[in-house]
């Protein structure tokens, strides 16, 4: 009869509804994001919103290193002194733009050029007067000149819950909790698995509950001693141990 098979235990399996979980929303994310980066158009926006990691402190206090922003579209003669702009910009010099998102301070308008040609030139800089990135100095004297066609957005806020995630995420606390203490889990959680039930079987024929095969009855006809009785088999079989017996002297 076969062994019915012991149930886990509660704490187990609320331990394993929260490691699957955790991997289920990790994955889920990688996914979403793998998405969300090929149907995004040459842009990079994505329904008409990016979601960039602030990675300097010149937007400090207002925007902290690895805050993730909520930029959107927008139309370069909606842009008004004062709002956050990510625009893209050659900050070194050297033919490669990269994304900035910095504060407008100055818009000039040039009435004979047309828009999307450089109708507008913009003037923006960071906030921060005690940036490290600016040299411990103030970077609102740190001015960037550009026109709409650098233009990627206007920022309308951060994400809390990003923002939190891509901090956890890029920690050490982070790399423990979302992945080295999930895999330990598992090994430590298979190896025992498979220890319980090597031990389960070992009792399982100690205490006689594996069924043994039995013997396959010889068929009758088939049997080369049917025609002698019981002291003949006997007989024979003496006789065939010792011939056995003798071989080996």
């Amino acid at each position: 009869m076969e062994k019915a098979k012991k149930p886990k235990s509660k704490f187990r399996k609320i331990l394993d509804g929260i490691i699957f979980g955790v991997f289920g929303t990790i994955l889920a994310g990688v996914l979403v994001f793998n998405i969300a980066n090929r149907i995004a158009g040459e842009d990079g926006m994505l329904f008409g919103t990016q979601c960039p990691v602030v990675l300097t402190d010149s937007m400090e206090p207002e925007y902290k290193v690895k805050d993730v922003l909520i930029v959107k579209k927008v139309n370069p003669e909606d842009i008004q002194v004062g709002d956050d702009i990510s625009f893209y910009y050659d900050i070194f010099g050297i033919g490669e733009e990269m994304s900035v998102t910095h504060r407008i301070s100055k818009i000039e308008i040039h009435e004979d050029v047309e828009v999307g040609r450089g109708h507008y030139t913009f003037t923006a800089h960071g906030i921060n007067k005690q940036s490290e990135q600016c040299g411990g100095g103030d970077c609102t004297y740190q001015t960037q000149t550009f026109n709409e066609t650098k233009i990627i957005g206007r920022v309308e806020g951060k994400s809390a819950f990003l923002s939190a995630f891509y901090k956890l995420m890029g920690s050490v606390a982070g790399l423990l909790i979302f992945i080295l203490i999930p895999c330990l889990y598992l090994v430590i959680t298979s190896v025992l698995d498979i220890v319980k039930t090597l031990k389960e079987s070992e009792e399982a024929v100690i205490n006689g509950e594996v069924p043994t095969v039995d013997a396959v009855p010889v068929d009758d006809k088939n049997d080369p001693l049917k025609g002698l009785s019981k002291d003949e088999k006997e007989a024979l079989k003496k006789q065939m141990l010792d011939e056995i017996l003798k071989g080996k002297k």
